[in-house]
Parts: structure tokens; sequence; C-alpha cells
């Protein structure tokens, strides 16, 4: 997780496996998830349906705010991790308004962010609040520049150019990280290509060029290798072609 997480599953049910943790989430149920933990995470549609979640993330600066107006007052409150949560009706309203100012055109940002404080001041007074990022590592930076971008042909001397500084010195910031360059160029990519999988109707081989990969079939082996399936497995009987 890059960012803190909250998750509403709205069809069908959602699993997360983590170390000494493996839950359930049914339609209807909530979640939260912390920056900085790692889950595989399995979505099943409902029978005969899709599956269909809510998601929030919430960005380093966004949750700084919140703590500069509110952290005093929850100190006490427990830091977030994973849990499930009560979707209560005033949570409800307060989550799917700041989902739909994420998607009005004419939603202001100020506006955008008032709604997002509020969904966190609900979880706070219900004893729960994201604990501040801290500094962002190289591997995570880099990681959000490449996913901007996915497409484009990036070398490490590109992104190092990106970064206003050498290759040689991205390479060891990132080392210093425990990552290399590759890594970080294939993990995003992944992680794009799984959102567009889950989230659009388009056909796998336009998936996998905008993801950065001019062959369907070496596009397809990749996402073979780090998710354990084919592509085409995300796609409901009748869905996009590949």
């Amino acid at each position: 997780m890059r960012e803190h997480l909250f998750g509403w599953v709205q069809s069908g049910r959602k699993t997360l496996i983590g170390p000494h943790v493996h839950q359930h989430y049914e339609a209807g149920q909530a979640f939260i998830l912390a920056h900085g933990t790692q889950w595989d995470v399995v979505n099943e549609p409902a029978p005969g349906g899709l599956y269909r979640a809510l998601i929030l993330q919430f960005s380093a600066p966004l949750i700084e705010r919140f703590h500069a107006l509110y952290g005093a007052q929850f100190a006490a409150a427990r830091p977030a991790g994973c849990a499930r949560l009560d979707l209560t009706p005033a949570m409800r309203a307060a989550v799917q308004r700041a989902a739909d100012g994420l998607l009005e055109a004419d939603c202001s940002a100020a506006l955008r962010t008032h709604r997002l404080l509020e969904v966190l001041l609900l979880l706070a007074e219900g004893g729960v609040v994201y604990a501040p990022s801290g500094a962002v590592g190289w591997d995570q930076r880099a990681g959000r520049l490449i996913a901007q971008r996915p497409q484009a042909d990036w070398t490490l001397d590109l992104l190092a150019q990106s970064f206003h500084t050498s290759a040689s010195t991205l390479r060891r910031r990132l080392a210093a990280c425990d990552a290399a360059f590759s890594d970080i160029l294939r993990e995003a990519r992944m992680e794009t290509a799984l959102v567009l999988l889950q989230s659009t109707q388009l056909a796998v081989g336009d998936i996998a060029a905008r993801c950065g990969y001019q062959s369907h079939s070496r596009f397809s082996a990749a996402f073979r290798q780090r998710f354990g399936f084919a592509p085409k497995q995300l796609r409901p009987a009748g869905g996009a072609a590949d």
C-alpha cells in the first residue's frame, strides 16, 4: 500500500491475505488499510454479477493536514492498520460525497479536500486515525512517477533526468531502499494493468500498450508471472476481447 486506503465493498466479496491475517468482506462491509502494509487480494464477483468496490486513497499531504487540524484531539486513537469498519449511515453519506466530488468536474479542489477530511474525521471519531506516512522513499517516488506515464519508454537515465540527478546517483538511492529500477518499472506497469483490467472495458491488447508493452504476448507472460494468472481471467464472460 503506497497510500492509506478506505474500501467499501458494494457487490461481490473481497479477501485480504497478509501475515497472520485472512479476512473476508462481503457487500455492504468496509475496511481500512494502512500505508506501508502489503496484502494479497482476491476480488470475487457476486453470483451472476460483478465485483464492485468504492475505494478512497488518502495522500500523505492530506493526512498531514488532518493531523495539523485534529491530531491533538485524537492523540489517543489507535493507528490504522487493517480493520473492519461499521459502515454507519453518516459514514456512507460522507464516503459517497467524497467519491462523487472526485468525479465531478465542477467540484473545486478545496471542496474535494474538505469532503475527504470529513471521512477522516468520522473515522477518528470512531477511534481510528491514519498515522502520518513520513518521508517518501526514492523507490516510492520513482514508482509514482512511472505510474503517471507507464506507457513511456522509461530508462534509468530518463528517470534520473526527471529527478534532476544522475543515473548513478539515482541507482545508489534506489539501492539504499533495497530496490532496483527494473523491478520498480515492472511493478508500476503491472499495478496499472491490474487497475485497468478491473475498472475498464479496454481490450487486453490496448491495456498492454498503455502499460508500455508493444507485444500482447510479452505483456500476458509478464502479468502471469507477477500475479499467477492470465489477464483475460479478470474479464467476465462477454467482456472486452483480447
